[in-house]
């Protein structure tokens, strides 16, 4: 089983998406202890690369950790598993204003309110400063877009590029 991956710069660290691949067996894919992740790997990768892994849960009272143990092989078939980065690209600097955008967002979200804005009722007011819910819409939209951004999924150029721009 081979898989691609695409590897994205978000400036201070890497994120991946994989490009669509074809399971050596459907057993992998429904196996629930048996996980593509790039999460609590026991075993360094370069880059923090997504591996196959094994999936070991422990819980003690209130907590629960997960290890994860990558494998070489398929569990079921014997079939090696290779993963390897086709492409990288630089997404830093686009990124790097979703994510000030957000921060401004959430600054504006957070500000107290100035007791004379509330006081003084005038249209031009109400229409120069967006609504609360307003930029709880926008701050919505810019974290969906960050956060697909940094999900480990399937590579579509499209939607990358799509939740890489400010609207």
């Amino acid at each position: 089983m081979k898989i691609d991956l695409v590897k994205i710069n978000l400036g201070d660290f890497y994120k991946y998406k994989f490009k669509s691949y074809k399971p050596c067996c459907d057993d992998i894919l429904d196996n629930p202890c048996i996980g593509f992740t790039n999460y609590n790997l026991t075993e360094e990768t370069p880059d923090n690369e997504p591996r196959y892994c094994l999936s070991n849960i422990e819980t003690s009272d209130d907590e629960a950790w997960c290890d994860n143990y990558p494998i070489k092989f398929c569990p079921r078939c014997g079939e090696p598993i290779e993963i390897k980065t086709v492409k990288v690209i630089d997404c830093s600097e686009k990124f790097s204003v979703l994510a000030k955008r957000r921060e401004e967002l959430l600054k504006r979200i957070r500000a107290p309110r100035n007791s004379s804005k509330f006081d003084n009722t005038s249209n031009d007011n109400k229409h120069s400063e967006k609504s609360l819910d307003e930029l709880y819409d926008e701050l919505r939209r810019i974290s969906k877009k960050i956060n697909y951004i940094q999900t480990l999924s399937l590579y579509e150029e499209e939607s990358l590029e799509y939740n890489l721009k400010l609207d």
